[in-house]
């Protein structure tokens, strides 16, 4: 019997950094599928957490005429193979123990570009004109009072 269940499917996920200075690359992020459940039941206080995903891609930076790299794919995972799925259960059933975590992931195949890494670097590099060390030091000042 279960006393709370939540379900949270998302088709598809699409993260386009765009817009002024700051977000200037344009780096595909694709997440398909992405199912998320919390179930609870009243026998033991069983809890049972799950999230399972269908596939994930990611496009690198165009440079020039030439089609942009994919550098993250998942090409074992499909309509009945999951990329990954993970299961967290507190006071199993039928189980002794009192916690356990299932984990099983599909390979995924990861193409370093070089264009794409200086571009998200570059994307989360801070303008020299802000300098982080003034800040941290009036913290470090206001914390230690």
């Amino acid at each position: 019997m279960q006393s709370i269940l939540l379900d949270v499917c998302l088709k598809s996920c699409y993260l386009i950094p765009s817009g002024p200075k700051l977000f200037a690359v344009k780096f595909f992020l694709i997440f398909c599928l992405l199912f998320f459940r919390i179930s609870t039941r009243p026998v033991r206080n069983g809890l049972n957490l799950s999230l399972d995903m269908g596939s994930i891609e990611a496009v690198g930076v165009q440079r020039g005429e030439a089609q942009p790299p994919h550098i993250i794919s998942s090409k074992s995972a499909g309509q009945d193979r999951k990329l990954i799925e993970i299961e967290f259960k507190t006071n199993p059933l039928h189980s002794t123990v009192s916690q356990r975590l299932n984990l099983k992931a599909a390979p995924v195949e990861v193409v370093y570009h070089a264009v794409t890494v200086v571009e998200l670097v570059k994307c989360f590099t801070l303008p020299p004109e802000i300098q982080l060390s003034k800040y941290v030091a009036v913290f470090v000042n206001n914390r230690n009072i």
